[in-house]
């Protein structure tokens, strides 16, 4: 029985044009690796262990028109990550602005589900919720839009207190 060490599995690929003129293209793509194990010479058995492990990449890409989103280039890759929200298990692999393309991967391990209910309670279910990661994505995409309009505010600058007349602790002098 042989068994494959890697498999990729693109099993969705959307695309399509938003009503404000955009495009966006929406993936995932499943991988699943299998590690075997074979005990050395000196084991005390010979049975080959084989372990699976499922890892999910969600891909959600959105092409704008540059006259429409004229700061986006200028976005600097800090600020649009912090507009990027995840639901727990989600972890960021790539972020990538360009003048008129962002391009945001995630990567949920291996417990994942398609589809969690909302009323299901938050112990019977610790795996992540894929339907909710591309939802947030969505979202994510569109705050870091809104980031790209919205110029940085300037941090305010702290200015130093003078140290009070008083700061210096006075020690009794026990005589």
């Amino acid at each position: 029985m042989a068994i494959a060490p890697d498999v990729l599995d693109p099993w969705l690929t959307r695309e399509t044009r938003l009503a404000d003129g955009a495009h966006l293209r929406l993936s995932a793509v499943e991988r699943r690796r299998n590690e075997i194990s074979v005990p050395g010479p000196n084991a005390p058995w010979r049975r080959k262990k084989a372990k699976e492990y499922d890892t999910l990449f969600l891909e959600a890409r959105l092409r704008v028109k540059a006259k429409r989103h004229p700061r986006l280039a200028t976005l600097t890759q800090d600020r649009a990550q912090e507009a990027v929200r995840l639901p727990p298990g989600a972890k960021l692999q790539r972020l990538r602005i360009s003048g008129e393309r962002l391009q945001l991967r995630i990567r949920l391990e291996e417990s994942w589900l398609p589809f969690v209910p909302k009323d299901a309670p938050a112990e019977a279910s610790p795996a992540p919720d894929a339907s909710r990661a591309v939802t947030m994505m969505l979202l994510s995409l569109y705050q870091m839009l809104h980031l790209a309009r919205t110029p940085e505010a300037p941090k305010a600058q702290q200015r130093e207190k003078p140290p009070h007349r008083r700061a210096k602790s006075r020690r009794r002098r026990s005589g």
